[in-house]
């Protein structure tokens, strides 16, 4: 069974690995707002609930954006998946 922070614990993991990389605070503070903003819209605690369908019913659900926002809102969800899959 899945912790219900394991998700923000993994996340901060990523925003801890950023940190140790040089990460801007600019580049932080993106990717804080970004994934905020995708745990709320979608109630997302665990981290085996994060799945390409969530990640897409959500992009689908902003859909009316600028295309510059849409890649915006998609770009962020794809690094920090590729960061959890890359660490099991």
């Amino acid at each position: 069974m899945a912790r219900e922070d394991s998700f923000r614990e993994a996340f901060e993991d990523f925003i801890d690995d950023k940190l140790y990389q040089g990460a801007r605070p600019a580049t932080i503070r993106f990717y804080r707002s970004n994934v905020e903003r995708f745990l709320r819209d979608t109630g997302i605690t665990a981290l085996d609930a994060l799945t390409l369908q969530t990640i897409r019913r959500w992009l689908l659900d902003h859909k009316d954006l600028s295309p510059n926002s849409l890649a915006t809102y998609d770009r962020c969800p794809r690094v920090v998946c590729t960061w959890l899959e890359k660490r099991g």
